[in-house]
C-alpha cells in the first residue's frame, strides 16, 4: 500500500510541474532529511522534527511544491495510522481462525516495552500474553505493548490481576484481542467475564466510540458493537482445587480454558508435580468437559517438550514460558557455553 502510494504522489507531483518522478523522489528525500521524519510502524508513533523552515530553501520557492510536500507528509503519516487502525480487528479473527485448525504457540510477556512484542512476532509466535498479574507492567505499558502487536500482527491477550470491568474496558478499547481472567471457580465468575466483554445485549460494557478499537469513530456504530463482540477472546484460567461442578457447566461460555498448570500443581499439595496422578486426574477432567462444551483448550507449558505433548494432547492454545524466561535460559546458555570454550585445550596452530 505504500508504494502505491508513493507513486501515486509522484505522478500527481510530475503532472503538476510538468517534471518526471525522479525530481519527485530526489526532493522528497531532501523534505524527509531537513523535515527529520521518522516513522515507526510497530510504535505507532510519528515525530515530525523541524531543523529548518521550508520556505529557507531554494527548492522550495514554488508555493505548490511547498503545499503539495506537506500535504504528502501530512498522508504519509495519517496513512500509515489508517492501515494499522482498520486492521486492528484482524488479529483476533487471525488467532481464532488458527486455533480452529491447530494448536497455537504464545508466551507470556513480563517486560512491558514494544521492543519485545516485535521481537517475539519476528520470532513467528502466534500470539503473546501481557502478564498484568506477575509483573511490574502498567495499565499504560499494556497499551503501549497492544499497539505494538497490532501494528506487527501479534495479537495481545492480556491478563488482569483481578476482576475489574473499569479495566477490562480500556484494554479491549486499546485494542487487545482478548482477556484472561486467573483464578476461575465458579460459574458466576465466568459470567461476570462475559458481561464485561460485551456489549449489549450479550452483556454490559460500557460504550464509547472515541477509542482505537472502534476506529476512533470511523466505525459505523452498530457494525462495531457487533464485531466486537463477534471477536473478542474469553479466556478463564483453571488453577485451583475446588472447581464449580459441573465442569462442563463452568466452562461453556469461555472461548479458551486455560490451565494454570503450576498454580494447580501447587493447589493439589504437589507444587511442580506436573506428573502427579492427582494432578493427571484434574487434567482430564477438565480435557472430558471442554470437548463435551465445544471450547478450546489451554495451559502454561515450562519446556519446548511439554508444550509439544500439549499439542498431541488436544491443546490449542500453548503459552511456553516467558519473555524473561527465554532471557534467563538465552544468558546462562552463553555463559555455559564460555565456560566450556575457556576449559577446553588449545588447539594446536
Amino acid at each position: 500500500m505504500s508504494a502505491l502510494r508513493d507513486k501515486n504522489l509522484s505522478e500527481r507531483f510530475a503532472r503538476s510541474q510538468g517534471s518526471g518522478a525522479e525530481r519527485f523522489e530526489k526532493m522528497f528525500l531532501v523534505w524527509h532529511q531537513r523535515r527529520g521524519i521518522r516513522l515507526r510502524i510497530a510504535g505507532l508513533q510519528a515525530d515530525v522534527h523541524h531543523e529548518a523552515r521550508i520556505q529557507s530553501r531554494p527548492w522550495a520557492t514554488n508555493r505548490t511544491a511547498s503545499t503539495f510536500f506537506r500535504q504528502a507528509v501530512e498522508q504519509l503519516v495519517c496513512s500509515t495510522i489508517a492501515l494499522i487502525l482498520n486492521t486492528m480487528a484482524s488479529n483476533a479473527v487471525q488467532l481464532r481462525e488458527r486455533m480452529a485448525s491447530r494448536a497455537v504457540l504464545g508466551t507470556f510477556v513480563k517486560l512491558g516495552r514494544r521492543e519485545v512484542i516485535e521481537v517475539l512476532a519476528l520470532a513467528g509466535l502466534d500470539f503473546a500474553i501481557c502478564d498484568l498479574e506477575h509483573s511490574q507492567i502498567t495499565d499504560a505499558d499494556a497499551g503501549h505493548m497492544i499497539v505494538a502487536g497490532r501494528g506487527c500482527g501479534l495479537p495481545i491477550i492480556v491478563r488482569i490481576a483481578h476482576f475489574d470491568p473499569g479495566q477490562i474496558n480500556r484494554l479491549l478499547e486499546a485494542g487487545a484481542a482478548g482477556i484472561q481472567l486467573p483464578q476461575v471457580q465458579t460459574r458466576e465468575q465466568v459470567a461476570a467475564l462475559r458481561a464485561a466483554c460485551k456489549y449489549p445485549p450479550e452483556g454490559s460494557r460500557s460504550v464509547s466510540l472515541a477509542q482505537p478499537a472502534a476506529g476512533y469513530g470511523s466505525e459505523p456504530l452498530v457494525e462495531y458493537l457487533e464485531r466486537s463482540n463477534r471477536e473478542v477472546l474469553l479466556v478463564g484460567q483453571l488453577e485451583t482445587r475446588e472447581l464449580e461442578q459441573p465442569l462442563t457447566t463452568l466452562v461453556e461460555d469461555l472461548d479458551v480454558a486455560f490451565i494454570g498448570s503450576l498454580d494447580l500443581t501447587v493447589d493439589m499439595g504437589v507444587p511442580g508435580k506436573l506428573e502427579d496422578q492427582a494432578v493427571q486426574n484434574r487434567l482430564r477432567e477438565i480435557e472430558r468437559a471442554t470437548a463435551s462444551a465445544k471450547v478450546h483448550l489451554g495451559i502454561y507449558a515450562d519446556s519446548p517438550a511439554r508444550a509439544a505433548q500439549a499439542a498431541a494432547a488436544g491443546y490449542r492454545m500453548i503459552a511456553l514460558s516467558s519473555d524473561l524466561g527465554a532471557l534467563a535460559a538465552a544468558a546462562k546458555g552463553w555463559t555455559k557455553q564460555l565456560q566450556e570454550l575457556a576449559a577446553a585445550p588449545a588447539s594446536k596452530p
